[in-house]
């Protein structure tokens, strides 16, 4: 029937005729039922039907249908051709079975087909079919299962498929590393991609979108203790079961975590492999979904290895804990300079509102706090350099509180007498050192209501020649990180300083590692003791210096001395205008610019007629435009007396270092203060 819109509806039709006693029609009642969907599913079902036809009866698609309860079958034209049979088969069930090689079910078709992927309706393996010639068919074979509530076998519908009949594009590969593609490849390519998965010192397994293996490498076989053949068409949970390393119980699916993740997984290092027949075999694990252009996942990649066949470097280890240190430092972090931000807005404010100028004393500290704290954040990230300095121990101890405590509660004393030896160390690297150590006493720390309480000490010790087996007789300054924790158990206190090896849900197990390679790279050593309950102790010892620490020399800031001409450059407009009123205020003539294109501009302006710039300040980061370093290659060869000065917010000795090499005259940290600003002129200016 034509809807009033104007398209067509299919209508079901059911009425009612009332005829009265003489025979005659009095009335009809019924009703138009829309059986749109109906038909529609009518129509899909033919279409369904037209396309199985084409497939299986037409095509090579050899599909076929067991059911159990009534004993009836159905296999395509397909199967036949595929398996040399002219006529269907009596017994559907001893077809199939006569199809699979014995070596394929050795316990009976029914029960190999119960025993393939628990838990899930269908699998698909690659399997050797015989012809009823003897001839042996390697094919794909997907089933799907229905179960009865007693847990045997209702029907079975299936298909197989000829792997020859794909030619090159081999979607199941059961011979070893294969290419996850179903595009045609070049034999070389392909030859080449199988050579690169195979030298890799990591397992890699592909699964499809349900899990089910695509391929595996060489490494992937060797770890899990099976053969190159093992994998192909089964699921990922039969090969790749995970269990925690502590506690022994099952992990969530890898292909089922990453499918749910964002991106990426972490390195995931607090669990094992169960491994057929072995002990579980602890791994370092990640994986990463893939999806296609219709955002549509096509499948997932987990690589993994064996954790002591992981050999980083000591400079690979040092970096890669250092980052995560500072990810776990984040929050604290952030509390910190939020409290330091209170203080400075809080000063201003009571200054700007209510002109009580009070605070601003309060506000100035705390921006010099902040900016300390920011150049040891700096000084963190970027590690040493190889550098060594003579430091002074208690000093060392109070800057690693700077950062490795931040927002926690726990009381923490520092004890070094007076007098204490230097030691010679690379500094941001010992900082590392005792970061690392207070870190992780305060995570070792019981919830409240445990008051935490962290001693850090420094004193002189003198060590006879046997005394420390890896130490030669001398003198040394003893460190010690004594905590009031849980303790270690016994039984980890051997394997703590193993890169990878974790006993937090969430950690890497570099912290340690990384402790040890920079004291004994330094010519120290580390002991431990530690009572389960009470606490633990670690003992560092480095070598005592034979001079003192060095001491940098700071002169008193001068604030007016003199005139001369500055060209200043900063993309900011607040910092532009501060710094111009902070020259004003030091009595000198300036100019502001935004970029290196107008300093340039300028510079070139006053120099053709024979009056250049005293100095130019310039900031290294320009968002947009020519920086300061650019700027400053440019001006050196229109001028090269020009006396260029940084400002930068990077508060490093070795950066600094790095322009000044550049030629650069001067560095100015930001944030700075009038006095700082003159004294770096000052120097620049003479």
């Amino acid at each position: 029937m034509k809807h009033k819109l104007g398209h067509w509806v299919w209508i079901q039709c059911v009425g009612l005729q009332l005829v009265s006693t003489a025979g005659e029609l009095e009335r009809v009642v019924g009703i138009h039922i829309d059986a749109t969907e109906r038909k529609d599913s009518e129509e899909m079902g033919l279409a369904s039907d037209a396309r199985l036809h084409a497939l299986s009866d037409e095509g090579s698609l050899a599909a076929f249908e067991l059911d159990f309860e009534d004993e009836t079958s159905w296999f395509s034209g397909a199967w036949l051709r595929l398996l040399g049979g002219v006529a269907a088969p009596a017994s559907g069930s001893a077809a199939l079975s006569d199809a699979l090689q014995p070596e394929e079910c050795p316990g009976g078709l029914e029960a190999w087909l119960l025993a393939q992927a628990p838990g899930q309706s269908s699998f698909s393996r690659v399997v050797n079919l015989r012809t009823t010639d003897g001839k042996s068919v390697p094919a794909i074979l997907g089933i799907n299962r229905t179960l009865t509530r007693k847990r045997t076998l209702a029907r079975v519908v299936g298909f197989a498929f000829a792997i020859s009949d794909v030619g090159t594009a081999i979607p199941f590969e059961p011979a070893g590393p294969a290419a996850p593609s179903a595009a045609v490849l070049d034999e070389s390519a392909r030859a080449i991609f199988d050579e690169v998965l195979s030298a890799l010192s990591e397992g890699v397994i592909a699964t499809d979108a349900r899990g089910v293996i695509l391929f595996a490498n060489a490494t992937a076989a060797r770890l899990l203790h099976l053969p190159a053949q093992g994998f192909a068409g089964r699921t990922l949970d039969q090969v790749f079961t995970l269990v925690d390393r502590r506690t022994g119980k099952p992990g969530d699916n890898p292909a089922d975590r990453a499918l749910s993740a964002s991106g990426t997984l972490p390195l995931i290092a607090d669990q094992a492999l169960a491994v057929m027949g072995g002990d579980a075999l602890p791994i370092v694990w990640t994986a990463r979904a893939s999806y296609g252009p219709d955002s549509k996942a096509r499948g997932v990649v987990i690589v993994f290895r064996n954790p002591d066949e992981m050999n980083l470097t000591p400079e690979e280890l040092i970096k890669a804990n250092r980052f995560e240190s500072l990810g776990q430092l984040a929050g604290g972090i952030a509390h910190d300079f939020n409290n330091l931000l209170t203080t400075i807005l809080g000063g201003l404010s009571l200054a700007k509102d209510n002109h009580d100028a009070s605070r601003l004393e309060d506000a100035e500290k705390a921006c010099l706090a902040a900016k300390n704290l920011t150049k040891q954040l700096l000084m963190f990230t970027k590690g040493g350099a190889g550098a060594l300095s003579v430091c002074d121990p208690k000093d060392i101890l109070e800057e690693a509180i700077k950062i490795a405590s931040a927002g926690s509660a726990a009381e923490i004393v520092v004890q070094a007498n007076e007098g204490v030896g230097a030691v010679r160390v690379d500094r941001p690297q010992i900082l590392q050192v005792f970061q690392n150590l207070i870190v992780n006493a305060l995570q070792a720390m019981p919830p409240a209501p445990h008051r935490a309480r962290l001693l850090l000490k420094a004193a002189d010790v003198h060590i006879s020649a046997g005394q420390i087996a890896s130490l030669p007789d001398g003198d040394y300054v003893e460190f010690e990180v004594r905590d009031n924790g849980c303790g270690i158990k016994p039984e980890h206190i051997e394997k703590i300083w193993d890169p990878f090896f974790t006993t937090k849900k969430h950690g890497s197990g570099l912290g340690l590692a990384t402790v040890l390679t920079i004291v004994r790279k330094l010519g120290g050593e580390i002991g431990l003791q530690s009572t389960v309950g009470e606490g633990t102790v670690f003992s560092v010892f480095l070598p005592r210096a034979d001079q003192p620490a060095d001491v940098q020399a700071r002169p008193a800031p001068s604030l007016r001395f003199g005139t001369g001409r500055v060209l200043f450059m900063d993309d900011d407009d607040h910092i532009c205008s501060l710094t111009g009123a902070m020259l004003e205020s030091l009595d000198y003539k300036f100019d502001i610019a935004k970029n290196g294109e107008d300093v340039i501009a300028l510079y070139t302006r006053y120099l053709n007629i024979g009056r250049p710039y005293d100095a130019v300040i310039m900031d290294i980061t320009v968002i947009g435009g020519m920086g300061g370093e650019e700027t400053f290659n440019v001006l050196r060869q229109l001028d090269p007396d020009v006396r260029a000065i940084v400002s930068s917010g990077y508060d490093n000795d070795e950066i600094a270092r790095q322009y000044l090499d550049m030629g650069f005259c001067g560095y100015l940290t930001k944030p700075y203060r009038v006095s700082e600003l003159g004294k770096v002129l000052k120097a620049v200016l003479g």
